[in-house]
């Protein structure tokens, strides 16, 4: 991450020409559990080759995992409409080294715990991929939800199973119930629900009516090869990183599932049939691990 700043500084303040002011105006990596990580440049954002999947949720269990509540994502809804509970789990958390605090102490996001955490959220688990899939944008969910409480939050994860077994960590994303009006952002936004977090847009949490609640995760850029599956995890809470008060007795969350307006998905999928050949910066990665071995 020091790389790129001290080639800013380079050209723009001692004149050293570098090649900064030539570089794509978008510059970002896409990344696979092996570690592997591919430079791409672009001149906009969102990138032109990407388009929206959706995948709907769906009551039928997966049987990978005991949890709280286990379900599915299908290309397709569910003919009928039904509903899941789940009673918010306040024990449930992220830990001490997640994407909220890494920026502060210089370290990698690690979550050795995903397994043990799915165990206490809603989770929606998807067929296993029959070929690869990359995933460039934000990701985003349109829920259909009810609680018993006059407020509450969502903490939501976008997770990788491996063949193994074994999770990768993807993207989160989190909201106070109250902010989940959707608003017209003031600078350019490439996501599909921006939430301004103003007083005046405040919505109340009705105990029982339903809301429609659109939230963003964090962008990312991964590589999901086949046979690893998606699968999103839906909590009340994330006591390790967020300050949710308690309630007692916890609220209890109605997901609507199934049918025409079942909660869902939307990932935003790049082509890779469709991407110019330009987009691929070999040059730039060769540069960047140079300027490491230097360091």
């Amino acid at each position: 991450p020091t790389i790129e700043p001290l080639r800013y500084f380079d050209h723009w303040l001692k004149g050293i020409d570098n090649g900064v002011d030539r570089d794509p105006p978008v510059i970002f990596s896409t990344s696979d559990p092996s570690g592997k990580t591919v430079w791409k440049g672009a001149a906009s954002w969102p990138l032109p080759e990407v388009s929206t999947r959706t995948l709907h949720f769906a009551p039928e269990p997966s049987g990978t995992i005991d949890s709280a509540v286990d379900a599915t994502m299908a290309d397709k809804p569910s003919e009928s409409a039904r509903t899941l509970a789940y009673r918010v789990d306040y024990a449930t958390g992220m830990g001490d080294c997640g994407r909220m605090r890494f920026m502060l102490r210089d370290e990698y996001i690690r979550h050795p715990g995903l397994s043990e955490r799915a165990k206490r959220c809603m989770r929606f688990t998807g067929p296993a991929l029959a070929e690869a899939l990359e995933i460039t944008g934000t990701p985003a969910l349109q829920l259909g939800l009810t609680s018993d409480a006059a407020w509450g939050a969502l903490h939501v994860t976008l997770e990788q199973l491996m063949p193994d077994g074994s999770v990768v960590y993807l993207s989160e994303g989190w909201l106070n119930l109250e902010h989940r009006k959707v608003s017209e952002c003031p600078r350019p936004h490439s996501g599909p629900a921006w939430h301004s977090q103003r007083s005046e847009d405040l919505l109340p949490v009705t105990p029982g009516e339903p809301m429609d609640v659109a939230m963003e995760l964090y962008p990312v850029s991964v590589r999901i090869e086949p046979g690893s599956r998606l699968r999103v995890c839906i909590a009340g809470t994330d006591k390790d990183n967020l300050h949710v008060p308690e309630q007692d007795p916890a609220p209890t969350l109605r997901l609507t599932v199934g049918g025409p307006q079942a909660s869902r998905l939307l990932l935003p999928v790049d082509d890779p049939a469709s991407r110019p050949a330009s987009r691929i910066l070999e040059l730039s990665l060769i540069h960047i691990d140079a300027a490491d071995e230097g360091l």
